[in-house]
């Protein structure tokens, strides 16, 4: 039983990935954008709400797919913009070539 659980674990992130998913990875492949810079660049290509989106970018980020670079606009207000990490970078490439 434990060796079951060690296996199902280590592929628990393989549920994560759908075609938004793959979407966002491969809109902040060689970006670093906002919320709204990413809805607007998957909306010509996928159909999904700003609270879909944002979900999928704490899926994300629960992953250590993505991080998040915050950069004031004002003292009191902080624009979060999110990149890849190297591991979300991987992903992304092999995506790109994948669907090329």
């Amino acid at each position: 039983m434990c060796a079951k659980y060690r296996v199902t674990k280590n592929f628990e992130i393989l549920k994560i990935f759908d075609p938004y998913t793959i979407a966002i990875l491969l809109t902040l492949r060689n970006n670093i954008c906002n919320l709204g810079e990413i809805y607007r660049r998957i909306s010509v290509f996928a159909d999904l709400s700003i609270p879909t989106l944002h979900n999928k970018l704490k899926i994300l980020l629960k992953y250590g797919l993505i991080k998040i670079k915050e950069k004031g606009r004002h003292p009191f207000l902080k624009e979060k913009k999110y990149s890849l990490t190297e591991i979300g970078k991987i992903l992304a490439d092999a995506f790109a070539e994948i669907l090329s």
